[in-house]
């Protein structure tokens, strides 16, 4: 549902909207489905040292996002700076942030918003 939704669906996690905007909504995406899948996420993620970045999904959303910041930042490292953006949403430390510190997905999702107007130097 989230591919469909990112690759084919309404903006702005879909196409149609400024690549700063769908970065948003995409991060906004993956921390609800932390949320939501967290104790299956957190099996598949820690499986072996490397298992969330080998994984078919992650190289997906790797992608997506690599693609859109090659838009929004021309020239920039685009992989890197993806896998930055990601990093932050490893399901292990999305579930520390909701279960020890007690952060609310807002917040998370308003950290990940000051992370992409960071990048993007959008007001998105």
């Amino acid at each position: 549902e989230l591919q469909e939704a990112f690759l084919r669906g309404e903006p702005p996690l879909g196409p149609g909207a400024p690549p700063a905007a769908r970065i948003t909504a995409f991060l906004h995406a993956l921390v609800d489905r932390a949320e939501e899948q967290s104790a299956l996420l957190l099996m598949a993620e820690t499986n072996t040292p490397h298992a969330r970045y080998l994984s078919g999904a992650y190289r997906v959303h790797r992608q997506h996002v690599a693609g859109l910041l090659q838009r929004a930042r021309p020239g920039s490292d685009a992989h890197y700076l993806a896998d930055a953006l990601l990093a932050p949403l490893a399901t292990s430390l999305v579930s520390y942030q909701r279960e020890v510190a007690e952060m609310t997905p807002e917040r998370i999702k308003a950290g990940m918003d000051e992370l992409v107007r960071g990048l993007t130097g959008s007001g998105s």
